[in-house]
């Protein structure tokens, strides 16, 4: 049988599993109302979500933590960052693929605002909502000193 070891996946395939794991907790969050209402038939569904919502969760910080760990890890990255100033929470439109979670997300978060307050649709939120967590969670991780610290390794073939 063979050993399984995180810290030995590559920068691609961390950011597919982060990427991953934020997507199931999108969908964790878009299953609620559904499993709200079905929990009169059975309580299952209302536990699938749960476990989902905190497994995703908890993944999504896992591998976003272990991404980070190998990039402060890397001398060659570390020397060559100092115009990566700021949490990537803070930062914004950074690179291409970022434009494109930022913009998202601001739509997502407008779609949120229409629902909340002029459509009261809760269907429609909860899809708003599922979309804005996941660009979210993207924009964070896009915008940041990882997603940096995989491209440069991409670039430079060192990871």
């Amino acid at each position: 049988m063979a050993k399984f070891s995180v810290s030995e996946m590559k920068g691609k395939g961390l950011m597919i599993l982060y990427t991953a794991f934020l997507g199931a907790l999108a969908l964790s969050v878009l299953m609620m109302p559904v499993s709200s209402i079905l929990k009169d038939l059975t309580r299952i569904p209302l536990a699938v979500t749960g476990s989902v919502f905190w497994l995703s969760l908890g993944g999504t910080v896992f591998s976003a933590l272990v991404i980070n760990r190998a990039r402060k890890r890397c001398d060659a990255f570390c020397a060559d960052d100092s115009d990566m100033n700021g949490l990537g929470l803070i930062s914004f439109f950074k690179n291409k693929e970022a434009k494109i979670a930022d913009i998202s997300m601001f739509a997502a978060f407008a779609g949120v605002i229409v629902t909340l307050f002029l459509i009261k649709n809760v269907y429609a939120f909860f899809i708003f909502l599922g979309l804005l967590v996941f660009f979210f969670g993207m924009h964070c991780m896009l915008n940041g000193k990882n997603y940096a610290y995989i491209k440069f390794n991409q670039e430079n073939k060192e990871l």
